[in-house]
């Protein structure tokens, strides 16, 4: 119950007790306490705030993912001509995760223009979307790493039986310990106009936090992992060069290693983003 102060436009006199009706207010999802924030962050006098829920504000500045997706195409091309050279199928699988990090920047760019002059919910929605398909293709690297290190591993232990079997050990392929090094150096010239770009202050890192853009913090991941996978057999290459005969041993061990990274940068990542996704809004 209220009470009124002066007559309305229902007809009340002043003090009158009016009961009011009572009407359930919106959801508050996670979405729209994402997208509220965002708006008062954006600006304070709310100009802004009407712009993005309309769809007309300016749009965000996708440079930085055409960097690595140029980036991408180019170390894959040159990687696969590399890989067949040589005649490596380990190299050339090595070069089948870059094709997918390639779709997968491929994917967060139309996600971008997907975006372009919609509204801040549509926005959001897409960019967990695109996210969360391209962490999947990130898993699925990962998949295909512990395929490949178990097959090493079982292969490896197979010496041979008195039956006459051959044993796979001794058919094995080892793994160059240069050849890798090699690789992965070129793996990682990929990077450097996207880190001269940054550098220079270009481009709009902030936008790759994933408090801010899921998608955009899903190519960050890949960027992180492939780094550290990159610098990972760098590692191994040079330990492998001295103790060639455990060659495949280590090639494993490494590769196992960076399965574990990359998932705990993923974890990490999506725990920032439903952590905010489910902070209340203030």
């Amino acid at each position: 119950m209220s009470r009124r102060t002066g007559q309305g436009a229902t007809g009340f006199e002043d003090g009158d007790d009016v009961e009011r009706p009572v009407t359930n207010p919106p959801k508050d999802s996670g979405y729209a306490r994402r997208v509220s924030r965002k708006r008062r962050s954006r600006n304070e006098d709310g100009e802004q705030d009407l712009l993005l829920m309309e769809g007309a504000a300016t749009q965000e500045d996708p440079t930085l993912l055409w960097v690595l997706f140029l980036s991408c195409i180019w170390t894959t091309t040159g990687g696969l001509i590399y890989a067949f050279s040589t005649g490596s199928m380990g190299i050339v699988t090595e070069v089948t995760s870059e094709s997918i990090d390639m779709i997968s920047y491929g994917i967060n760019l139309c996600c971008v223009y997907m975006c372009k002059g919609e509204s801040l919910m549509y926005k959001e929605k897409k960019e967990f979307q695109c996210g969360m398909i391209s962490t999947v293709l990130l898993m699925v690297c990962a998949l295909r790493i512990l395929v490949v290190c178990i097959a090493q591993i079982v292969c490896a232990s197979d010496k041979g039986s008195a039956d006459g079997h051959i044993a796979c050990a001794l058919v094995q392929e080892r793994p160059s310990g240069a050849a890798l090094i090699g690789m992965s150096f070129f793996m990682l010239s990929s990077y450097v106009p996207l880190a001269f770009y940054v550098f220079l202050g270009k481009g709009d890192t902030e936008s790759f936090d994933a408090k801010e853009d899921v998608n955009k913090a899903s190519a960050l991941l890949h960027v992180q992992t492939d780094v550290l996978q990159q610098i990972t057999f760098i590692i191994a290459g040079m330990i492998m060069a001295h103790y060639p005969e455990t060659s495949v041993e280590i090639d494993s061990t490494a590769s196992m290693l960076v399965v574990f990274m990359l998932c705990g940068l993923t974890a990490k990542m999506w725990h920032k983003y439903y952590s905010d996704l489910e902070t209340p809004t203030p």
